[in-house]
């Protein structure tokens, strides 16, 4: 019974906060990624590329905190 509570209680979240959830993982995701690629990335992987998108998530998460406050 316990299980079903916390179930609703999560399917009640606001919408912002499951987005900012979302980017938050998928952010760290990224930068586990770059940390495991190191120094030499895998051939036909552009840590560049890697790299701009962990910045755009930071920015977005960024805003999406601001708009939080």
């Amino acid at each position: 019974m316990e299980m079903l509570t916390v179930n609703r209680a999560s399917s009640r979240r606001d919408p912002a906060d499951m987005r900012r959830f979302r980017v938050k993982h998928a952010l760290r995701s990224l930068e586990d990624a770059l940390m495991l690629l190191g120094a030499q990335p895998a051939e036909g992987i552009d840590t560049t590329a890697l790299e701009r998108v962990r910045d755009d998530l930071v920015i977005v998460l960024r805003l999406a905190e601001a708009e939080c406050r």
